[in-house]
């Protein structure tokens, strides 16, 4: 699976105010946007945000493409049902974010805090996980076969009607998960894994 990375490259340093004004186009911010300012219907494209607090960002309606978020606070940030192309998330603390109905195409997520996260009904294309902490994070009716998971903690994450067959999940971090025997049918494991989800739908196993 090849991900496309974001085109942005020696973008100026932009403040809020000139980024609304830009239309959310082209620049580097560094600082937490005020709470009185409303992005609204608009596609953010061709940005880097490094280090800010995103808590109160106002955003109604808009989409992220050609980003790289990096070591932003992201808690309980919602990308309902928007499209996400071309992004990177680097060390990014997503805890509870909502990806509901979402669009994710060629997105990388590295090093983040995927706890509780929902991505219900998101729709993947070339999406990877790498070294995430996704403990408790929802998945359901989704379709994974271009997801990649590597060095992950999907400690009690839930997939529902989301089938892992042929997904890779042995570098993974899993003490236990909520998973129906029709979803993790066919998938890739560790000997270890196998066991404990063998355990987690009624097998018993004597030493």
């Amino acid at each position: 699976m090849k991900i496309k990375e974001p085109l942005v490259h020696d973008v100026p340093p932009l403040s809020w105010e000139e980024l609304l004004s830009s239309e959310g186009k082209d620049g580097l911010i560094k600082t937490n946007p005020k709470k009185s300012l409303l992005f609204e219907s608009l596609t953010f494209d061709s940005l880097k945000l490094e280090g800010i607090d995103l808590s109160d960002f106002n955003a109604k309606g808009c989409d992220y493409t050609n980003i790289i978020f990096s070591h932003c606070q992201m808690m309980n940030f919602t990308f309902e049902g928007r499209y996400l192309g071309r992004i990177v998330f680097d060390s990014c603390n997503l805890l509870g974010a909502k990806f509901i109905l979402s669009s994710l195409n060629d997105v990388i997520f590295k090093g983040c805090n995927l706890s509780l996260a929902n991505f219900a009904s998101a729709r993947f294309k070339n999406v990877s996980f790498d070294g995430c902490r996704m403990n408790q994070s929802f998945f359901e009716s989704n379709d994974l076969k271009s997801v990649k998971f590597m060095d992950d903690e999907l400690n009690e994450a839930v997939f529902f009607k989301s089938s892992l067959k042929d997904i890779d999940l042995s570098s993974c971090k899993i003490s236990s998960m909520n998973v129906g025997l029709d979803d993790i049918k066919g998938a890739i494991l560790n000997s270890e894994q196998a066991i404990g989800v063998a355990r987690m739908i009624g097998v018993k196993i004597k030493d």
